[in-house]
């Protein structure tokens, strides 16, 4: 037993020789490490075989870091910008004449010129509701809320959901909550965010009244309520939880105004317009990262308002025209994630577009 334990103990002191000859002979020249700007990672790092560490690691001389490195990691959503071939959707919109001096509201196929006028009048912001081709619209004269049900492609009934004196701007309506959500202006001059339950009839006021505060959206699968918030004369994206707590800033750019933005059915991402010098963009935005994934440049001219893309993540629709004018006909465009397949839609000369959403055909 005592050989034994003698031979370990003068093993360990060979090994430790051995080893520590090897480890000097690794540091005989040290070099420094410098990074002189910035490193921009635009994509996934992958690591495709194991490093085993053997021994210590010294570091001999400096690593300076003259700059930061920005790590962009956003190969989650490269398949949003493949190629294919896009289906056919219903596009649901509404339209107002130049001046605001009427409105329609409007269905249509996403591969044709030919428009069905649903209704004119004081009734506008349509949105689809859950079941088959049915949606909802606001009665700007009274307030109501209503639904047109169709029993057949030609046969439809319309009936009122809710009755309320308020006027009811930008209708939403939540699938998850099964809510409604509408913008309304308050007494301080001030745009504010209801939301209003079809169930118990309650109406609860969700934003700070002396924040302008506008365009509520939101996903299939969660219960956060986003919108754009207007502060220090920036319009940001905001969101907050159906019970008034926990807002947060969800994405701001200086020298834009984030209005008129859309949420993907799935909650990962909203899609946003944006447009400077005549060039518009639909900014892709990760919700979770906060981080922009794209920037798509559209090919066409112009200032792209609404942005809306199809529940699939394929197709997204926009409406082109002329940003805080109403003297300006706005038409609607389709177009693939990779900037194929431009279709336009409408061809309004005295009206016009607001705010296509689609489903599937």
């Amino acid at each position: 037993m005592k050989n034994a334990i003698y031979f370990l103990f003068i093993s360990a002191i060979i090994l430790s020789i051995v080893f520590g000859c090897q480890k000097s002979k690794q540091i005989d020249n040290p070099q420094s490490i410098v990074l002189k700007d910035t490193i921009f990672i635009h994509d996934s790092i992958i690591v495709s075989d194991t490093i085993f560490l053997i021994d210590s690691i010294i570091f001999s001389d400096t690593i300076v870091l003259y700059d930061t490195i920005y790590v962009q990691d956003t190969s989650e959503f490269d398949y949003l910008f493949k190629h294919y071939e896009l289906d056919v959707y219903e596009v649901l919109f509404y339209t107002l004449e130049k001046q605001k001096s009427g409105y329609q509201i409007c269905k249509m196929l996403s591969n044709s010129h030919s428009i069905d006028i649903q209704m004119s009048g004081l009734l506008s912001y349509p949105v689809w509701a859950q079941e088959s081709k049915n949606f909802y619209f606001a009665n700007l004269s009274n307030g109501d809320i209503s639904m047109r049900k169709y029993i057949d492609e030609q046969t439809y009934t319309d009936s009122v959901v809710l009755s309320s004196q308020k006027q009811k701007q930008f209708l939403w309506y939540h699938e998850f909550l099964k809510v409604f959500l509408y913008q309304s202006n308050n007494s301080l001059g001030n745009s504010s965010i209801f939301l209003l339950d079809p169930i118990t009839g309650e109406e609860k006021l969700l934003s700070d009244e002396n924040y302008d505060v506008r365009n509520a959206v939101s996903s299939k699968v969660d219960d956060w309520i986003y919108y754009s918030k207007k502060v220090n004369e920036i319009r940001s994206i905001y969101r907050i939880k159906s019970n008034g707590c926990c807002e947060e800033l969800v994405f701001s750019l200086d020298n834009y105004n984030l209005h008129t933005f859309n949420v993907s059915a799935d909650g990962k991402f909203l899609i946003t317009p944006k447009y400077n010098d005549g060039k518009g963009f639909i900014v892709f935005y990760d919700i979770e990262r906060h981080q922009v994934i794209r920037d798509v440049e559209l090919p066409v001219e112009g200032y792209p308002l609404y942005a809306s893309i199809s529940d699939d993540n394929k197709a997204v629709f926009f409406v082109n025209g002329v940003a805080d004018s109403y003297t300006s006909p706005r038409n609607i465009f389709r177009m693939a994630l990779d900037r194929t397949q431009l279709f336009q839609l409408t061809n309004y000369e005295n009206y016009l577009a607001g705010r296509p959403l689609v489903r599937l055909h």
